[in-house]
């Protein structure tokens, strides 16, 4: 977010700011209520969760990058029209 914040604000673009960055801070936000459910839910299911399902897929390679990307915000790719090099 401070990067795509700096490339607009560079710009002169600060308006496209929010058009941009809605959708990634709506899915961050989702998975961030998704895993606090988990994490302190008191229901069978989500004690269930937190003994085995999330050690399970924490000790897996491909699941743990996923994790770490999304706990991170590093699981979206950039504006392509902020990465593109000028001609």
């Amino acid at each position: 977010d401070a990067w795509v914040f700096a490339r607009l604000a560079a710009a002169g673009r600060l308006a496209d700011y929010d058009r941009l960055r809605r959708p990634v801070d709506r899915k961050v936000v989702h998975t961030v209520e998704l895993l606090t459910r988990i994490v302190s839910g008191e229901t069978a299911f989500y004690r269930m969760l937190r003994s085995f399902a999330l050690p399970v897929a924490t000790g897996l390679p491909f699941l743990r990058r996923s994790l770490i990307g999304t706990l991170t915000g590093l699981d979206h790719a950039l504006p392509s029209e902020l990465t593109r090099q000028p001609a």
